[in-house]
């Protein structure tokens, strides 16, 4: 969307290069999306921007700002991070490298943090899936298997992460439940090893963002299922706000060394993802049709898609 006006773009890129602290606004704007008001408080701030003024901080400065000053100040000078070939492209910035080594990190913490910021949307995606008896259900990034109490015992799950130590906890979570017809593995979804047509249902909770190349990676979602087979996404992506849009276009370069920094409590550098992804574009490139899309939060940066594989 914002691509459209690559000249205002620019405008607001450069406002931020040349006003480091503008940044500290922007993490307190990003904050608000459990705010029923979030979207009306993200617009009116743009609105209210005077690009040609120096930038007086409209909040006191954000504790992550204060405590990353230097290093964000780094990165938003560099001259390739805000390049529109970076901005446009489908691949995700992240390598799954940074992926597992973040993901180590942050294992213990996981379901303390998911659970605080982002407990919507578990329950009722395994619910719209509508899974029967005896369906073979592919988990993509499962991590320490916060959905496994919400899938039927009649099913056949099966989880993939390339997270040792999440997968760790995920098993005893397994065990917890008494969910015998639940296995965990470790695989890299770009490359799986199941056979062609094996699976009737796919699920990824937040686990497309953190994908190296999402396309790839959904395509061999579709190869592993069967024709008809139905794939539910519960992800952060990109919002159909413009205003959210150019928010998240601003700090995704930041987010992407150093993820969640907008929460003033979280740890950071232990759970990486892209920020801005535009993941309908990237399903209109595989063979899975969206059949429904539902966002969470009033800022729309979250979102549910349900989409039958065609091929």
């Amino acid at each position: 969307m914002i691509f459209e006006e690559k000249e205002k773009l620019n405008r607001h890129i450069g406002y931020l290069r040349n006003n480091p602290v503008f940044a500290s606004d922007l993490f307190h704007l990003l904050s608000l999306d459990s705010s029923s008001e979030g979207a009306e408080k993200i617009k009116e701030f743009f609105q209210e921007l005077d690009l040609a003024t120096p930038h007086a901080p409209k909040f006191p400065l954000h504790k992550g700002y204060q405590r990353y000053e230097e290093r964000i100040k780094k990165i938003i000078q560099k001259p390739e991070v805000y390049s529109l070939d970076n901005l446009m492209r489908k691949r995700n910035y992240l390598s799954q490298r940074s992926v597992r080594e973040g993901y180590e990190k942050g294992a213990e913490k996981y379901d303390q943090t998911c659970n605080k910021y982002w407990p919507f949307g578990r329950e009722e995606l395994i619910a719209a899936l509508d899974i029967q008896p005896g369906e073979r259900v592919l988990e993509i990034g499962v991590g320490t298997g916060l959905n496994f109490e919400h899938y039927p015992e009649t099913c056949k799950v099966t989880g993939i992460d390339i997270t040792e130590s999440m997968l760790d906890i995920g098993k005893k979570r397994i065990e917890e439940l008494g969910k015998d017809n639940i296995r965990v593995k470790k695989m890299d979804a770009h490359e799986m090893s199941f056979s062609d047509n094996y699976f009737d249902k796919v699920v990824s909770m937040y686990g497309i963002c953190v994908l190296e190349d999402p396309v790839k990676a959904i395509q061999e979602a579709s190869r592993v299922s069967k024709k008809g087979g139905i794939m539910g996404i519960i992800d952060v992506v990109k919002s159909p706000i413009k205003e959210v849009e150019l928010l998240q276009y601003l700090l995704r370069p930041i987010q992407r060394e150093l993820d969640h920094i907008y929460l003033e409590d979280f740890p950071v550098g232990t759970i990486p993802y892209d920020g801005c992804f535009d993941l309908l574009s990237v399903l209109e490139e595989t063979n899975f049709n969206v059949e429904k899309k539902e966002y969470f939060t009033s800022i729309n940066w979250v979102a549910m898609f349900l989409s039958i594989n065609s091929k």
